[in-house]
């Protein structure tokens, strides 16, 4: 039998088995509700990265000069964008 002391630290020998596969499913649990709150960020910055890119390439046309640049940038947050999604999606 279990001394006092080891049930107070870990529990009974019989109910260990049981508080390991709740611990499991509360860590589960907690994951779960932050991969649910990330897919909303996750999308929200898909649409930014897009609307950026939409207002460097506005900006382009409008600043020949750095039009380049601004064309650029704007490839890399689509891809970014693309990027995101295709991970959203896997």
């Amino acid at each position: 039998m279990a001394s006092l002391t080891h049930i107070a630290r870990f529990g009974s020998p019989e109910w260990g088995g049981f508080l390991k596969e709740a611990r499991a499913v509360i860590e589960a649990r907690r994951t779960s509700l932050m991969v649910t709150e990330l897919i909303p960020r996750v999308r929200d910055t898909q649409v930014f990265l897009r609307m950026a890119a939409i207002e460097l390439r506005r900006i382009a046309e409008q600043a020949p000069d750095i039009a380049v640049e601004l064309r650029h940038v704007a490839q890399q947050l689509e891809a970014e964008a693309e990027d995101l999604a295709r991970r959203d999606t896997e």
